[in-house]
């Protein structure tokens, strides 16, 4: 049978040890946040193209001017034109949207983000 002086202290190390857990997570949370809600802006300006319905006629600049005004009223602010890329089909248009993100840690520690989103307009 354990005493209470042998489990003295255990209770501090178990705290401090989730502490250190949960803030470095919170802390890698808090610098990944702003990417992934700028890549929602992304999927949601494309998924409101895809949607339309009446944008398979149009030209590559006019699809392009029509992605980056949706962009931009999403304060998406990492892709640029050289990420959009608008393939055109007799009976479908498909733009893709790839890029990737760097954002630094610690030090010289840093994470790259990849995304890759793709509407087909019919």
């Amino acid at each position: 049978m354990h005493t209470m002086k042998d489990q003295y202290g255990s209770a501090l190390i178990t705290v401090l040890l989730c502490i250190v857990i949960f803030g470095g997570l919170g802390f890698v949370g808090i610098k990944l946040a702003p990417i992934y809600i700028e890549h929602f802006g992304v999927a949601s300006s494309l998924e409101s193209m895809e949607n339309e319905g009446n944008l398979h006629g149009k030209s590559k600049a006019e699809l392009q001017h029509l992605l980056s005004k949706r962009l931009q009223i999403n304060d998406v602010h990492r892709v640029d034109e050289s990420d959009i890329e608008i393939k055109t089909k007799p009976r479908m248009t498909t733009i893709r949207v790839a890029y990737e993100v760097q954002v630094p840690l610690m030090s010289n520690v840093d994470f790259l983000v990849t995304f890759e989103d793709e509407a087909v307009l019919r």
